[in-house]
């Protein structure tokens, strides 16, 4: 007690559940003990009855049966279905009960059927045999105590059932003594007290069990909560940018990017066909998209970061970014070259296959992209089919690599990008990255190489490596090789296939250069595959 006293008063508030949200947790689970009590009744009664059935012909051979064993008999079964259509009368109407008057119920048809079992004890001890007479009260205390167990980890309850049966048990035994019913007696109030201890027991693990779950559904409605929240955020963020992108048309931005209509949306990014006002060069203006989830100075960071990244790569199979900042009213924009075609996506949706020739000069042309940018310190990092795009212009088809949102660069210390790229490993997409990415390892040139085959493979055989939930995809890459290419598609030439499948190697120093990959593709895309083409294992 002095140790108690001694506690600071913050201590002691920290230590003990407030009293008031104590009690409400303790009747809350008291309420549930006893409707669980009237809940399995409906399931346990109904097999009393039929067993106490089963059981007659048991025991009438050895009992001298009279009018009074049958009328005790019936009365046993009649209480018992007496009690289960009681249950299944008030359960849907316990709902206006009190907790109290619920249990002094089941404790009233408890009472009453373990009397109805005592009475029954003693007309078949009187007219049986010591042998019959076992037999019925094993087959009695069986069914009392296996249905009271079942009837819900209430030590009352049970004690209602089995104290009348067993104690008629011992009063008969001791008033119209037979040899060896003492110690019959005795072993079955063994029984009953042992089974005592373990419903007691029971209660406590129910009590347990029910606080748990009682603690995870105020848990999960709090997440249910928040996630409610955080979905009514989205869509008042989605509202207030839907309506601010439809005043857009027709400003300018820093003074110089006329914004003429909307061409394109995603999750952080808002993309509009625009003028530059003062070379009348049409671009096009990709505006960030704020949001709960994006809406962190980190993912601004991010969004300007696509910028600093493209920028650092000139080249023809590289989108070529013009401008980027923040504009005088706020908006962050960045300004690129405008595009006119579809992503590689498009021609592979619905297991789509392109031919061997389409394929290597499509992806072929992405990875002279990729091998500009690295030599320049800059990994994508989310090389995928939906940004690699197709353009079109008057000197017909180009491959345009777009989207260094997350891309690393690799003196990222000069510009600040560990605020960008250290802190989000994950970011990507699962079916096109590298297995070094999903255990955190150091990310180089040849997790682009990874995504490069990844592309190769569905576009050669209509189908991804990888298939399954986001879990299931990072288990499958880091623990086993995807199946071989030509199992596939067996028109792919070995070398071809050989190349891809090295791509996908675990061991990224194993895999060749994006560089080397587009030596081989060109080499197909105009004639045909040849003895150059890097092997399998070739190293950067």
């Amino acid at each position: 007690m002095n140790q108690v006293r001694s506690l600071p008063p913050t201590a002691a508030r920290k230590s003990l559940p407030p009293p008031a949200e104590a009690q409400r947790r303790h009747d809350t689970i008291e309420a549930l003990l006893v409707d669980e009590v009237w809940q399995r009744s409906r399931t346990s009664l109904p097999a009393a009855v039929l067993a106490l059935l089963a059981a007659w012909p048991i025991v009438r051979g050895p009992a001298h049966v009279s009018d009074g064993v049958l009328v005790a008999y019936l009365s046993t079964i009649g209480v018992a279905v007496v009690r289960w259509l009681t249950a299944l009368w008030a359960i849907p109407r316990l709902g206006t009960l009190s907790t109290k008057l619920k249990l002094r119920v089941a404790l009233a048809g408890a009472l009453l059927n373990g009397c109805a079992f005592g009475a029954a004890n003693v007309f078949v001890y009187a007219h049986t045999d010591p042998l019959g007479f076992g037999l019925w009260l094993a087959i009695v205390t069986g069914l009392t105590g296996g249905s009271a167990v079942s009837l819900g980890s209430r030590p009352e309850v049970f004690a209602a059932y089995t104290v009348p049966t067993i104690g008629a048990l011992v009063v008969v035994s001791l008033v119209a003594w037979r040899p060896g019913m003492t110690s019959l007696a005795v072993c079955f109030s063994l029984w009953i007290l042992y089974s005592f201890a373990q419903v007691s027991q029971y209660r406590k693990t129910r009590r347990e069990f029910i606080g748990m779950n009682l603690a995870q559904g105020a848990k999960n409605a709090e997440l249910e909560a928040k996630n409610a929240d955080l979905e009514a955020m989205t869509q008042r963020a989605n509202r207030i940018f839907s309506a601010l992108a439809e005043t857009l048309p027709g400003r300018t931005l820093a003074s110089r990017y006329k914004l003429e209509s909307r061409i394109g949306s995603g999750g952080f990014a808002i993309v509009f066909r625009g003028m530059h006002t003062e070379i009348h060069r049409p671009v096009a203006v990709k505006i960030f998209r704020p949001q709960p989830g994006n809406d962190s100075a980190l993912a601004l960071e991010r969004f300007r970061f696509e910028g600093t990244a493209s920028s650092r790569t000139r080249h023809p199979n590289v989108v070529e970014v013009l401008d980027a900042g923040i504009s005088d009213d706020g908006i962050p924009f960045i300004a690129m070259e405008l595009l006119d075609g579809h992503s590689l996506d498009s021609e592979l949706r619905d297991g789509s296959r392109l031919s061997i020739e389409r394929a290597a000069t499509l992806v072929g042309q992405a990875c002279r992209g990729l091998a500009a940018a690295h030599p320049a310190g800059v990994i994508h990092r989310d090389v995928k089919p939906e940004n690699i795009f197709i353009h079109h212009d008057d000197h017909g088809e180009i491959v345009k690599v777009l989207d260094f949102g997350i891309a690393k660069i690799l003196d990222d210390q000069q510009i600040g990008a560990p605020l960008v790229t250290g802190t989000e490993m994950m970011l990507g997409t699962p079916h096109y990255m590298a297995p070094e990415r999903f255990l955190g390892q150091a990310c180089a040139e040849s997790a682009d190489t990874y995504s490069v085959g990844i592309i190769l493979y569905r576009a050669l055989s209509g189908k991804l490596p990888y298939e399954g939930t986001v879990a299931e995809i990072m288990l499958q890459a880091v623990s086993r090789s995807p199946r071989d290419l030509r199992q596939l598609a067996p028109d792919v030439d070995p070398k071809l296939a050989s190349m891809i499948m090295a791509a996908l190697n675990d061991d990224p120093t194993t895999r060749p250069d994006v560089a080397q990959i587009a030596d081989a593709l060109e080499r197909i895309a105009h004639g045909g595959v040849d003895g150059s083409m890097p092997s399998a294992g070739a190293v950067r």
